[in-house]
């Protein structure tokens, strides 16, 4: 896995931290890479990057990281929307080949069932 190769540092982030925890999981990023930066530094960057701004820019003037058979980079951002497209069966399966990275992230509860 790539979180466990030890050539590039790696800082792992959960989406669900960003939107549920945003100033700390910010904080942690820019200690993580060695920028200092003030609280209300920090806030005005989490401002400006909310996901509905983004998605904006993204409608306006594109986004060079979508992939070219998508529609948009930036779909909806809401936490646990993937219940709205993925059967039980699929679910399943995706906790059986992933559980344990999902267990090492906490996606998964002690009865291995979604968190998110």
């Amino acid at each position: 896995s790539w979180t466990k190769q030890r050539i590039i540092p790696v800082h792992v982030i959960r989406y669900e931290d960003m939107i549920q925890k945003t100033f700390d999981s910010f904080s942690k990023a820019l200690d993580f890479i060695g920028i200092k930066k003030t609280d209300n530094q920090i806030n005005e960057a989490i401002k400006k990057s909310r996901f509905s701004i983004l998605a904006n820019q993204e409608k306006e003037a594109g986004f060079r990281e979508k992939m070219i058979k998508s529609k948009s980079f930036f779909r909806k951002g809401v936490i646990g929307d993937w219940r709205n497209y993925l059967d039980e069966n699929m679910m399943k399966e995706i906790i059986l080949k992933h559980k344990d990275m999902m267990m090492k992230y906490k996606y998964l509860n002690s009865d291995n069932e979604p968190i998110f």
